[in-house]
């Protein structure tokens, strides 16, 4: 009687779990707009982290990895729905097993963080409406926007940069000029050099 009850809870649980999904398909602007997390790059807690790294590659493949594993969406992994600290331990799982392959944050999303290696099938985000996307999409989504706003922190630092340096010209623009025709070397002539 007892093995029913274990046999039942199993049962209940792995089809639960396993729920069909609406298959409607989403139009490309909506695919484009789909992100793990609505709030502005600069304020999440995986930018935090990534901020604090060494920019390289495996960053913006950590990056990732912490949008998914921080974020509140339901992910599809083999048609099991998944929460995103789940889905984020098993992509981490995934780069230390296969990290010899990931060379660049492009290797990591079409080899590792979008299919099942064993199932061949894609990872997917649940949208609003139960609709499926397919989570490559998001990944790159992602990836442009962290690239958008770390040009835009350049930019403002370069800018920064180049208005203290005007400054300090300007202000090198007061020192007092000493007039070349009353200096020693040139009432001697010795101080004359022409370029040609």
């Amino acid at each position: 009687m007892r093995g029913y009850y274990v046999f039942f809870i199993i049962l209940f649980c792995t089809g639960c779990a396993s729920l069909p999904f609406q298959s409607s398909h989403m139009s490309a602007e909506e695919v484009s707009q789909l992100t793990f997390v609505k709030q502005p790059v600069e304020d999440t807690f995986a930018y935090q982290i990534y901020r604090n790294q060494f920019k390289n590659e495996m960053a913006k493949v950590n990056y990732l990895i912490n949008l998914v594993s921080y974020s509140s969406q339901v992910f599809s992994r083999n048609g099991r729905r998944v929460n995103g600290y789940n889905s984020g331990q098993w992509l981490r799982y995934k780069v230390n097993k296969y990290y010899n392959e990931i060379k660049t944050v492009e290797d990591f999303i079409e080899k590792i963080g979008s299919y099942s290696r064993a199932s061949k099938r894609e990872y997917c985000i649940l949208t609003p409406g139960n609709r499926q996307c397919p989570i490559k999409h998001v990944y790159y989504n992602e990836l442009k926007r962290l690239n958008a706003y770390e040009m835009k922190r350049t930019q403002k630092a370069m800018d920064a940069s180049l208005g203290e340096i005007n400054k300090i010209t300007d202000k090198s623009s007061l020192l007092p000029s000493v007039a070349v025709s009353q200096s020693p070397l040139a009432q001697s002539g010795e101080g004359n050099v022409s370029l040609q």
